[in-house]
C-alpha cells in the first residue's frame, strides 16, 4: 500500500486500509472482492519494510466512508515541501483528497489543482530528476499539463 512521500525529508504518509476495503475500486481482483484483512497484513509489511530502510512513517487512521483511502498518494503529490492536492479521477473517491489536505497542511504549503484537472497520484512516477505522468482515466492531459507546469 502506497503513501505519500516526501523524497527531500524521509517520510512517508500512508493510511490504515479502510473495514470497507472490499468495496474499493478495482480492476485486478476481477471477479473477487477485495480483502481487508489480506490487504491489512500487507500494509502492515510496507509499513515495516519502510521503516526499516530509514524512512519515518506516519500512519493516519483508515477513512471508513473512502474503502480505497489507503491509497494517499493518489490524493496529493509532494514537491519541494510542497503538497500538490489533486483532483481525483474516479467519483467514488471524491472527498479522500480533503482528509489528506488537511493532515499536509500542518507542514507543508498546500497547492490545489484548478476545476477540471484530474491527477492520480498513482499515475505519477519520480525518476532522477523528473516526473513521469501517465495519462489515464483518472489523470487526464489538464491534471498532467498542471503538474508539469
Amino acid at each position: 500500500m502506497p503513501g505519500a512521500y516526501d523524497r527531500s525529508r524521509r517520510e512517508a504518509v500512508v493510511r490504515l486500509v479502510s473495514p470497507n476495503f472490499d468495496r474499493a475500486l478495482s480492476k485486478y481482483f476481477g471477479t473477487k472482492t477485495p480483502d481487508p484483512v489480506a490487504a491489512q497484513g500487507s500494509h502492515d509489511a510496507y509499513v515495516t519494510a519502510l521503516r526499516a530502510h530509514g524512512t519515518e512513517v506516519e500512519v493516519l487512521d483508515a477513512l471508513d466512508s473512502h474503502p480505497d483511502c489507503c491509497f494517499v498518494e493518489d490524493g496529493a503529490v509532494m514537491i519541494d515541501g510542497v503538497a500538490l492536492i489533486s483532483n481525483l479521477g474516479a467519483p467514488s473517491r471524491v472527498g479522500e483528497e480533503v482528509a489528506v489536505a488537511q493532515y499536509l497542511s500542518e507542514d507543508s504549503d498546500i497547492l490545489r489543482m484548478p476545476e477540471g484537472a484530474t491527477l492520480d497520484g498513482g499515475d505519477v512516477v519520480f525518476f532522477d530528476d523528473r516526473y513521469l505522468i501517465g495519462l489515464s482515466t483518472r489523470t487526464n492531459r489538464a491534471g498532467a499539463d498542471f503538474l508539469a507546469e
